[in-house]
């Protein structure tokens, strides 16, 4: 943990979607790079479902699968030729770029491993979860399977704040999983690798007044584990925020000392409520120009469990989220 300033010293994947007008993701990248010693690598890949099938049926057929062959051949120069106009054009600096013909998540995630990225960038629509449903997206199936951590960049997102601004506030939504350690570990890196960086970590234990009276109707005795008998629900309510406040202090003292060696300021606060509702309501308060947060809820068998907190986090938030696996 002593190395902070090394974990992000190289390439990062941004995903660019040539039929799209996503320069938004090329200006966060760049902003990102001139923060950092880290360098961006744009990707970009077309969609070939149809040709992708025929290769397969008639590969035995030597005029067609050359055929194929010749077409996939111009038609990612032709794509590569568009991406690093739009780069050069966007960013007035020629960047490493690349163009593939095939699954793009698949064909992210296979870049971003060949080329050793520490993380990934990719742009969000508000609302394209609506039309299609997420857990039929790219961006779903790079959450679900990528072992690095994910940037969720919405559209749009104006990049002044990473260009411009002396430092950054970044707000660690945790609600409390088993990878709280990963979790801060990445911001930690990352923050240290950046200019000038404040972290405020949110633990929020999923815990209501409703649920609290479901329990002492149902005849069971939470407070009895600490040692009280409070009056009412209020009381118990108060008492177990308290609890789970002392909890928090010692359990921080370790990420205390990592930000006095990466160099940046660390708050941590508690709440005890809905996490979802919690996460959204910190957003608002502090403005922060990253949420990060894990996403071990993102689990390709599991798709259901994009209505919890990260998915909720992401579709309502016009701020950058970064899911950390």
């Amino acid at each position: 943990m002593s190395n902070f300033n090394t974990f992000f010293e190289r390439r990062f994947s941004t995903g660019i979607d040539l039929e799209k007008n996503e320069t938004f993701l090329l200006r966060f990248a760049q902003a990102l790079a001139n923060r950092s010693h880290m360098i961006p690598r744009f990707v970009s890949v077309e969609k070939t479902i149809v040709a992708s099938k025929l290769n397969g049926l008639w590969a035995k057929n030597g005029n067609i699968k050359s055929a194929l062959q010749v077409y996939e051949t111009e038609k990612t120069l032709i794509n590569e030729q568009k991406l690093r106009k739009i780069v050069l054009e966007t960013l007035d600096k020629e960047w490493d770029t690349a163009c593939y013909l095939g699954d793009p998540g698949e064909s992210l995630l296979s870049d971003a491993d060949a080329f050793e990225s520490r993380f990934m960038v990719l742009g969000f629509t508000p609302g394209s979860h609506e039309k299609w449903g997420l857990q039929f997206s790219t961006l779903f199936k790079i959450l679900s399977h990528a072992d690095l951590p994910v940037f969720i960049i919405p559209q749009n997102y104006d990049a002044a704040a990473w260009a411009e601004k002396k430092s950054l506030q970044f707000l660690v939504a945790d609600d409390l999983n088993e990878n709280e350690s990963q979790l801060i570990n990445t911001t930690f890196r990352l923050a240290a690798s950046l200019e000038k960086t404040n972290i405020l970590h949110l633990h929020v234990n999923p815990l209501s007044l409703a649920h609290l009276e479901s329990t002492i109707s149902a005849g069971l005795d939470p407070s009895a584990l600490m040692g009280s008998q409070p009056v009412n629900t209020g009381e118990l309510y108060s008492l177990m925020q308290n609890n789970l406040e002392r909890q928090m202090h010692s359990r921080v003292i370790p990420y205390v000392h990592w930000a006095e060696q990466a160099g940046v300021t660390y708050q941590n606060v508690v709440e005890v409520g809905e996490p979802r509702e919690e996460i959204a309501l910190k957003i608002a308060e502090v403005k922060p120009d990253l949420v990060i947060c894990g996403k071990h809820r993102f689990i390709h068998s599991h798709p259901f469990y994009i209505g919890q907190v990260p998915f909720q986090a992401m579709i309502k938030s016009s701020t950058p989220i970064l899911f950390v696996p």
